[in-house]
Formats: structure tokens, C-alpha cells, sequence
């Protein structure tokens, strides 16, 4: 009876470790891993320097994702989804690059609208967003919960949340809207007049455009664009002017 229990209590073990490595292989083999971070936000990156790391927002359903961290800005857990400082990275780009996400996440880019998406989707997240003038005076505009649908809608934004911050809310009404490019106009009116204007990637408000365009033309020294083609943000300096640089950037809500 004893050697028969023994043979049993082997088979077991075996049966485990067969199971677990075969569970570990699918794993390597969907490109998961429930030990990578969901985000910036948790310990193991909370307690690491501004850099590029990898999360896993929907461990075991979803991939591995290469993101920048800011653990400077207010206590840190930013992802950074949008982030220009020189004018290097050129913005107008078509649906597929803004769908995939283009440029260097160690200088400027779009991190993509589909990870943007996964990423607000797998948890509640809030936005801010760093504006830079050319006289450098930093102002923030900051949203309660972002949330951005999947390409079947769009890559609209779903939830904008409550406003905040030291500079008008020049995203106002653009909660719905869905995104659009010089390729793929998505205006509710469908007359691409925005996308053709703006010269980017963005939410438009149909019609009027909007009060923002934060992928639009860089300017260097602030000149160069006209009206409303540059990057820029209402409220701080009309649409006639472009920004130094822009930051947006995502947190799960505490």
C-alpha cells in the first residue's frame, strides 16, 4: 500500500509540473507574463527612475507593452501616450501609424491607439497634459477619467471626465468624438475639412474643429504655421501659435 501511495503522490507531482510548464509555455507563447506591472503606477516601477519599461495592463489576455514612465511628475505612475519637445518626429501620419504608434519612446511619439485603448480599458485612468509655450511657462490641463474606445469605434473618446488645471479646458465638448487623419476622416458631418486644415491626428470637433490640436505642425521658435495647422492649445495662445512642447500622459485613478 505504501509503494502505491508513493507511485500516486510521483504521478501527481509530475502531472503539476507537466501542467505548470505547459501553462508557463503558453505563456512565453502569447507574450504574457503575470509578474510584468499593469502600469506605471504599481510598486515595482513606482519605486524606479523616469524610463522605458514594459507593463501588462490585461495580464494573460492581452501583450506585453514597451511604455515611458514619468515618476517625476505629481508623486509619478504616468504612462506617457503623447510626448513632443523638438519638432524631430514628424505628426502627420495616416490611420495605420496612429493606430500602431510611430517616433522614439526615448524622445518624441505616439504610443498608439491601440494601446492607448487597452490601457484605459483595463482600469480607470486620468489624463494630464503638459503644455509648454515658447517663453517656457509650463501650464496643465488635467481630466478625471479618459477613456478611449476600439478601432471598431473609432478610437473615440469614450469618457473625458472632470476638468482641471491652470488653463481653460480646450477640450471642451470633445467627449464622443471620434479620432481622425489626412487618410481617414471620421467627421460626424464627413466633409474632412478638419483633417485637412489641422495637418494631424486628432479628436476634431466637427465643424469648428475644436480648441486643440496637439499633433499638428511643430513650429520651431513658434513660427512658421498658419491658423490652425500648428500644435496648438486655445487658451494659451489662440490657434495661431504653436507649442514648445506637449505631454500627455495617463495614471490609473486611486
Amino acid at each position: 500500500m505504501a509503494r502505491v501511495a508513493l507511485a500516486a503522490v510521483v504521478v501527481l507531482i509530475v502531472s503539476v509540473h507537466c501542467s505548470s510548464g505547459q501553462n508557463v509555455t503558453d505563456e512565453l507563447a502569447r507574450g504574457t507574463n503575470f509578474l510584468i506591472p499593469a502600469s506605471c503606477a504599481d510598486p515595482p516601477l513606482k519605486q524606479l527612475f523616469t524610463g522605458v519599461h514594459n507593463i501588462q495592463p490585461s495580464p494573460g489576455f492581452g501583450s506585453k507593452i514597451e511604455v515611458l514612465c514619468d515618476q517625476k511628475y505629481d508623486k509619478g505612475g504616468w504612462i506617457v501616450i503623447q510626448n513632443r519637445l523638438d519638432g524631430s518626429v514628424y505628426f502627420e501620419r495616416e490611420w495605420a501609424e496612429y493606430k500602431d504608434g510611430f517616433g522614439n519612446l526615448k524622445g518624441e511619439f505616439w504610443l498608439g491607439l491601440d494601446k492607448i485603448h487597452e490601457i484605459t480599458y483595463s482600469n480607470k485612468y486620468e489624463l494630464v497634459i503638459l503644455l509648454t509655450d515658447w517663453s517656457d511657462t509650463v501650464k496643465y490641463a488635467k481630466y478625471g477619467e479618459f477613456r478611449v474606445a476600439g478601432e471598431g469605434e473609432f478610437y473615440a473618446i469614450k469618457k473625458l471626465g472632470t476638468f482641471s488645471g491652470d488653463t481653460d479646458d480646450a477640450m471642451l465638448m470633445i467627449e464622443g468624438t471620434k479620432f481622425s487623419t489626412v487618410d481617414k476622416n471620421n467627421e460626424l458631418m464627413g466633409e474632412g475639412t478638419c483633417t485637412t486644415t489641422n495637418k494631424g491626428g486628432w479628436w476634431y470637433i466637427d465643424m469648428t474643429c475644436g480648441d486643440s490640436n496637439l499633433n499638428g505642425l511643430y513650429q520651431n521658435g513658434g513660427t512658421g504655421g498658419t491658423d490652425m495647422e500648428v500644435n496648438f492649445w486655445a487658451p494659451i495662445q489662440g490657434t495661431d501659435y504653436g507649442l514648445k512642447a506637449t505631454r500627455m500622459m495617463i495614471r490609473p485613478k486611486k
